[in-house]
């Protein structure tokens, strides 16, 4: 009976751990990555809005420089890897959006 009931036990945890490499572990990388995009681009927003505020109109080009270099460092101490290209998406996505949606 012990043996009938140890190889039952054995089972039920072999297919908890299929199902749990299956299905729970990708969706909580799916989480985890939706949660550093968001936060990312909270963080995108932020520096946009601060470098506007200190260096003012114009200066485009220096503006967007000083918040990628905010924003990369922000991802390398938090261990979120993303590249200055897709930081110049969101910045330019950032100001279309604070801007009304409308093009300057």
């Amino acid at each position: 009976m012990n043996d009938v009931l140890f190889t039952v036990i054995q089972c039920v945890v072999l297919v908890l751990s299929v199902i749990m490499s299956r299905y729970l572990i990708p969706l909580a990388k799916t989480k985890l990555m939706q949660n550093q995009h968001e936060e990312i681009c909270n963080i995108v927003i932020e520096g946009v809005r601060g470098v506007e505020q200190v260096i003012g109109g114009g200066k485009g080009k220096e503006k967007k420089e000083k918040v990628i270099e905010y924003v990369l460092s922000y991802a390398h101490n938090r261990g979120i890897n993303i590249t200055s290209e897709q930081i110049d998406l969101l910045i330019e996505s950032a100001v279309f959006a604070m801007n009304g949606g409308k093009k300057k």
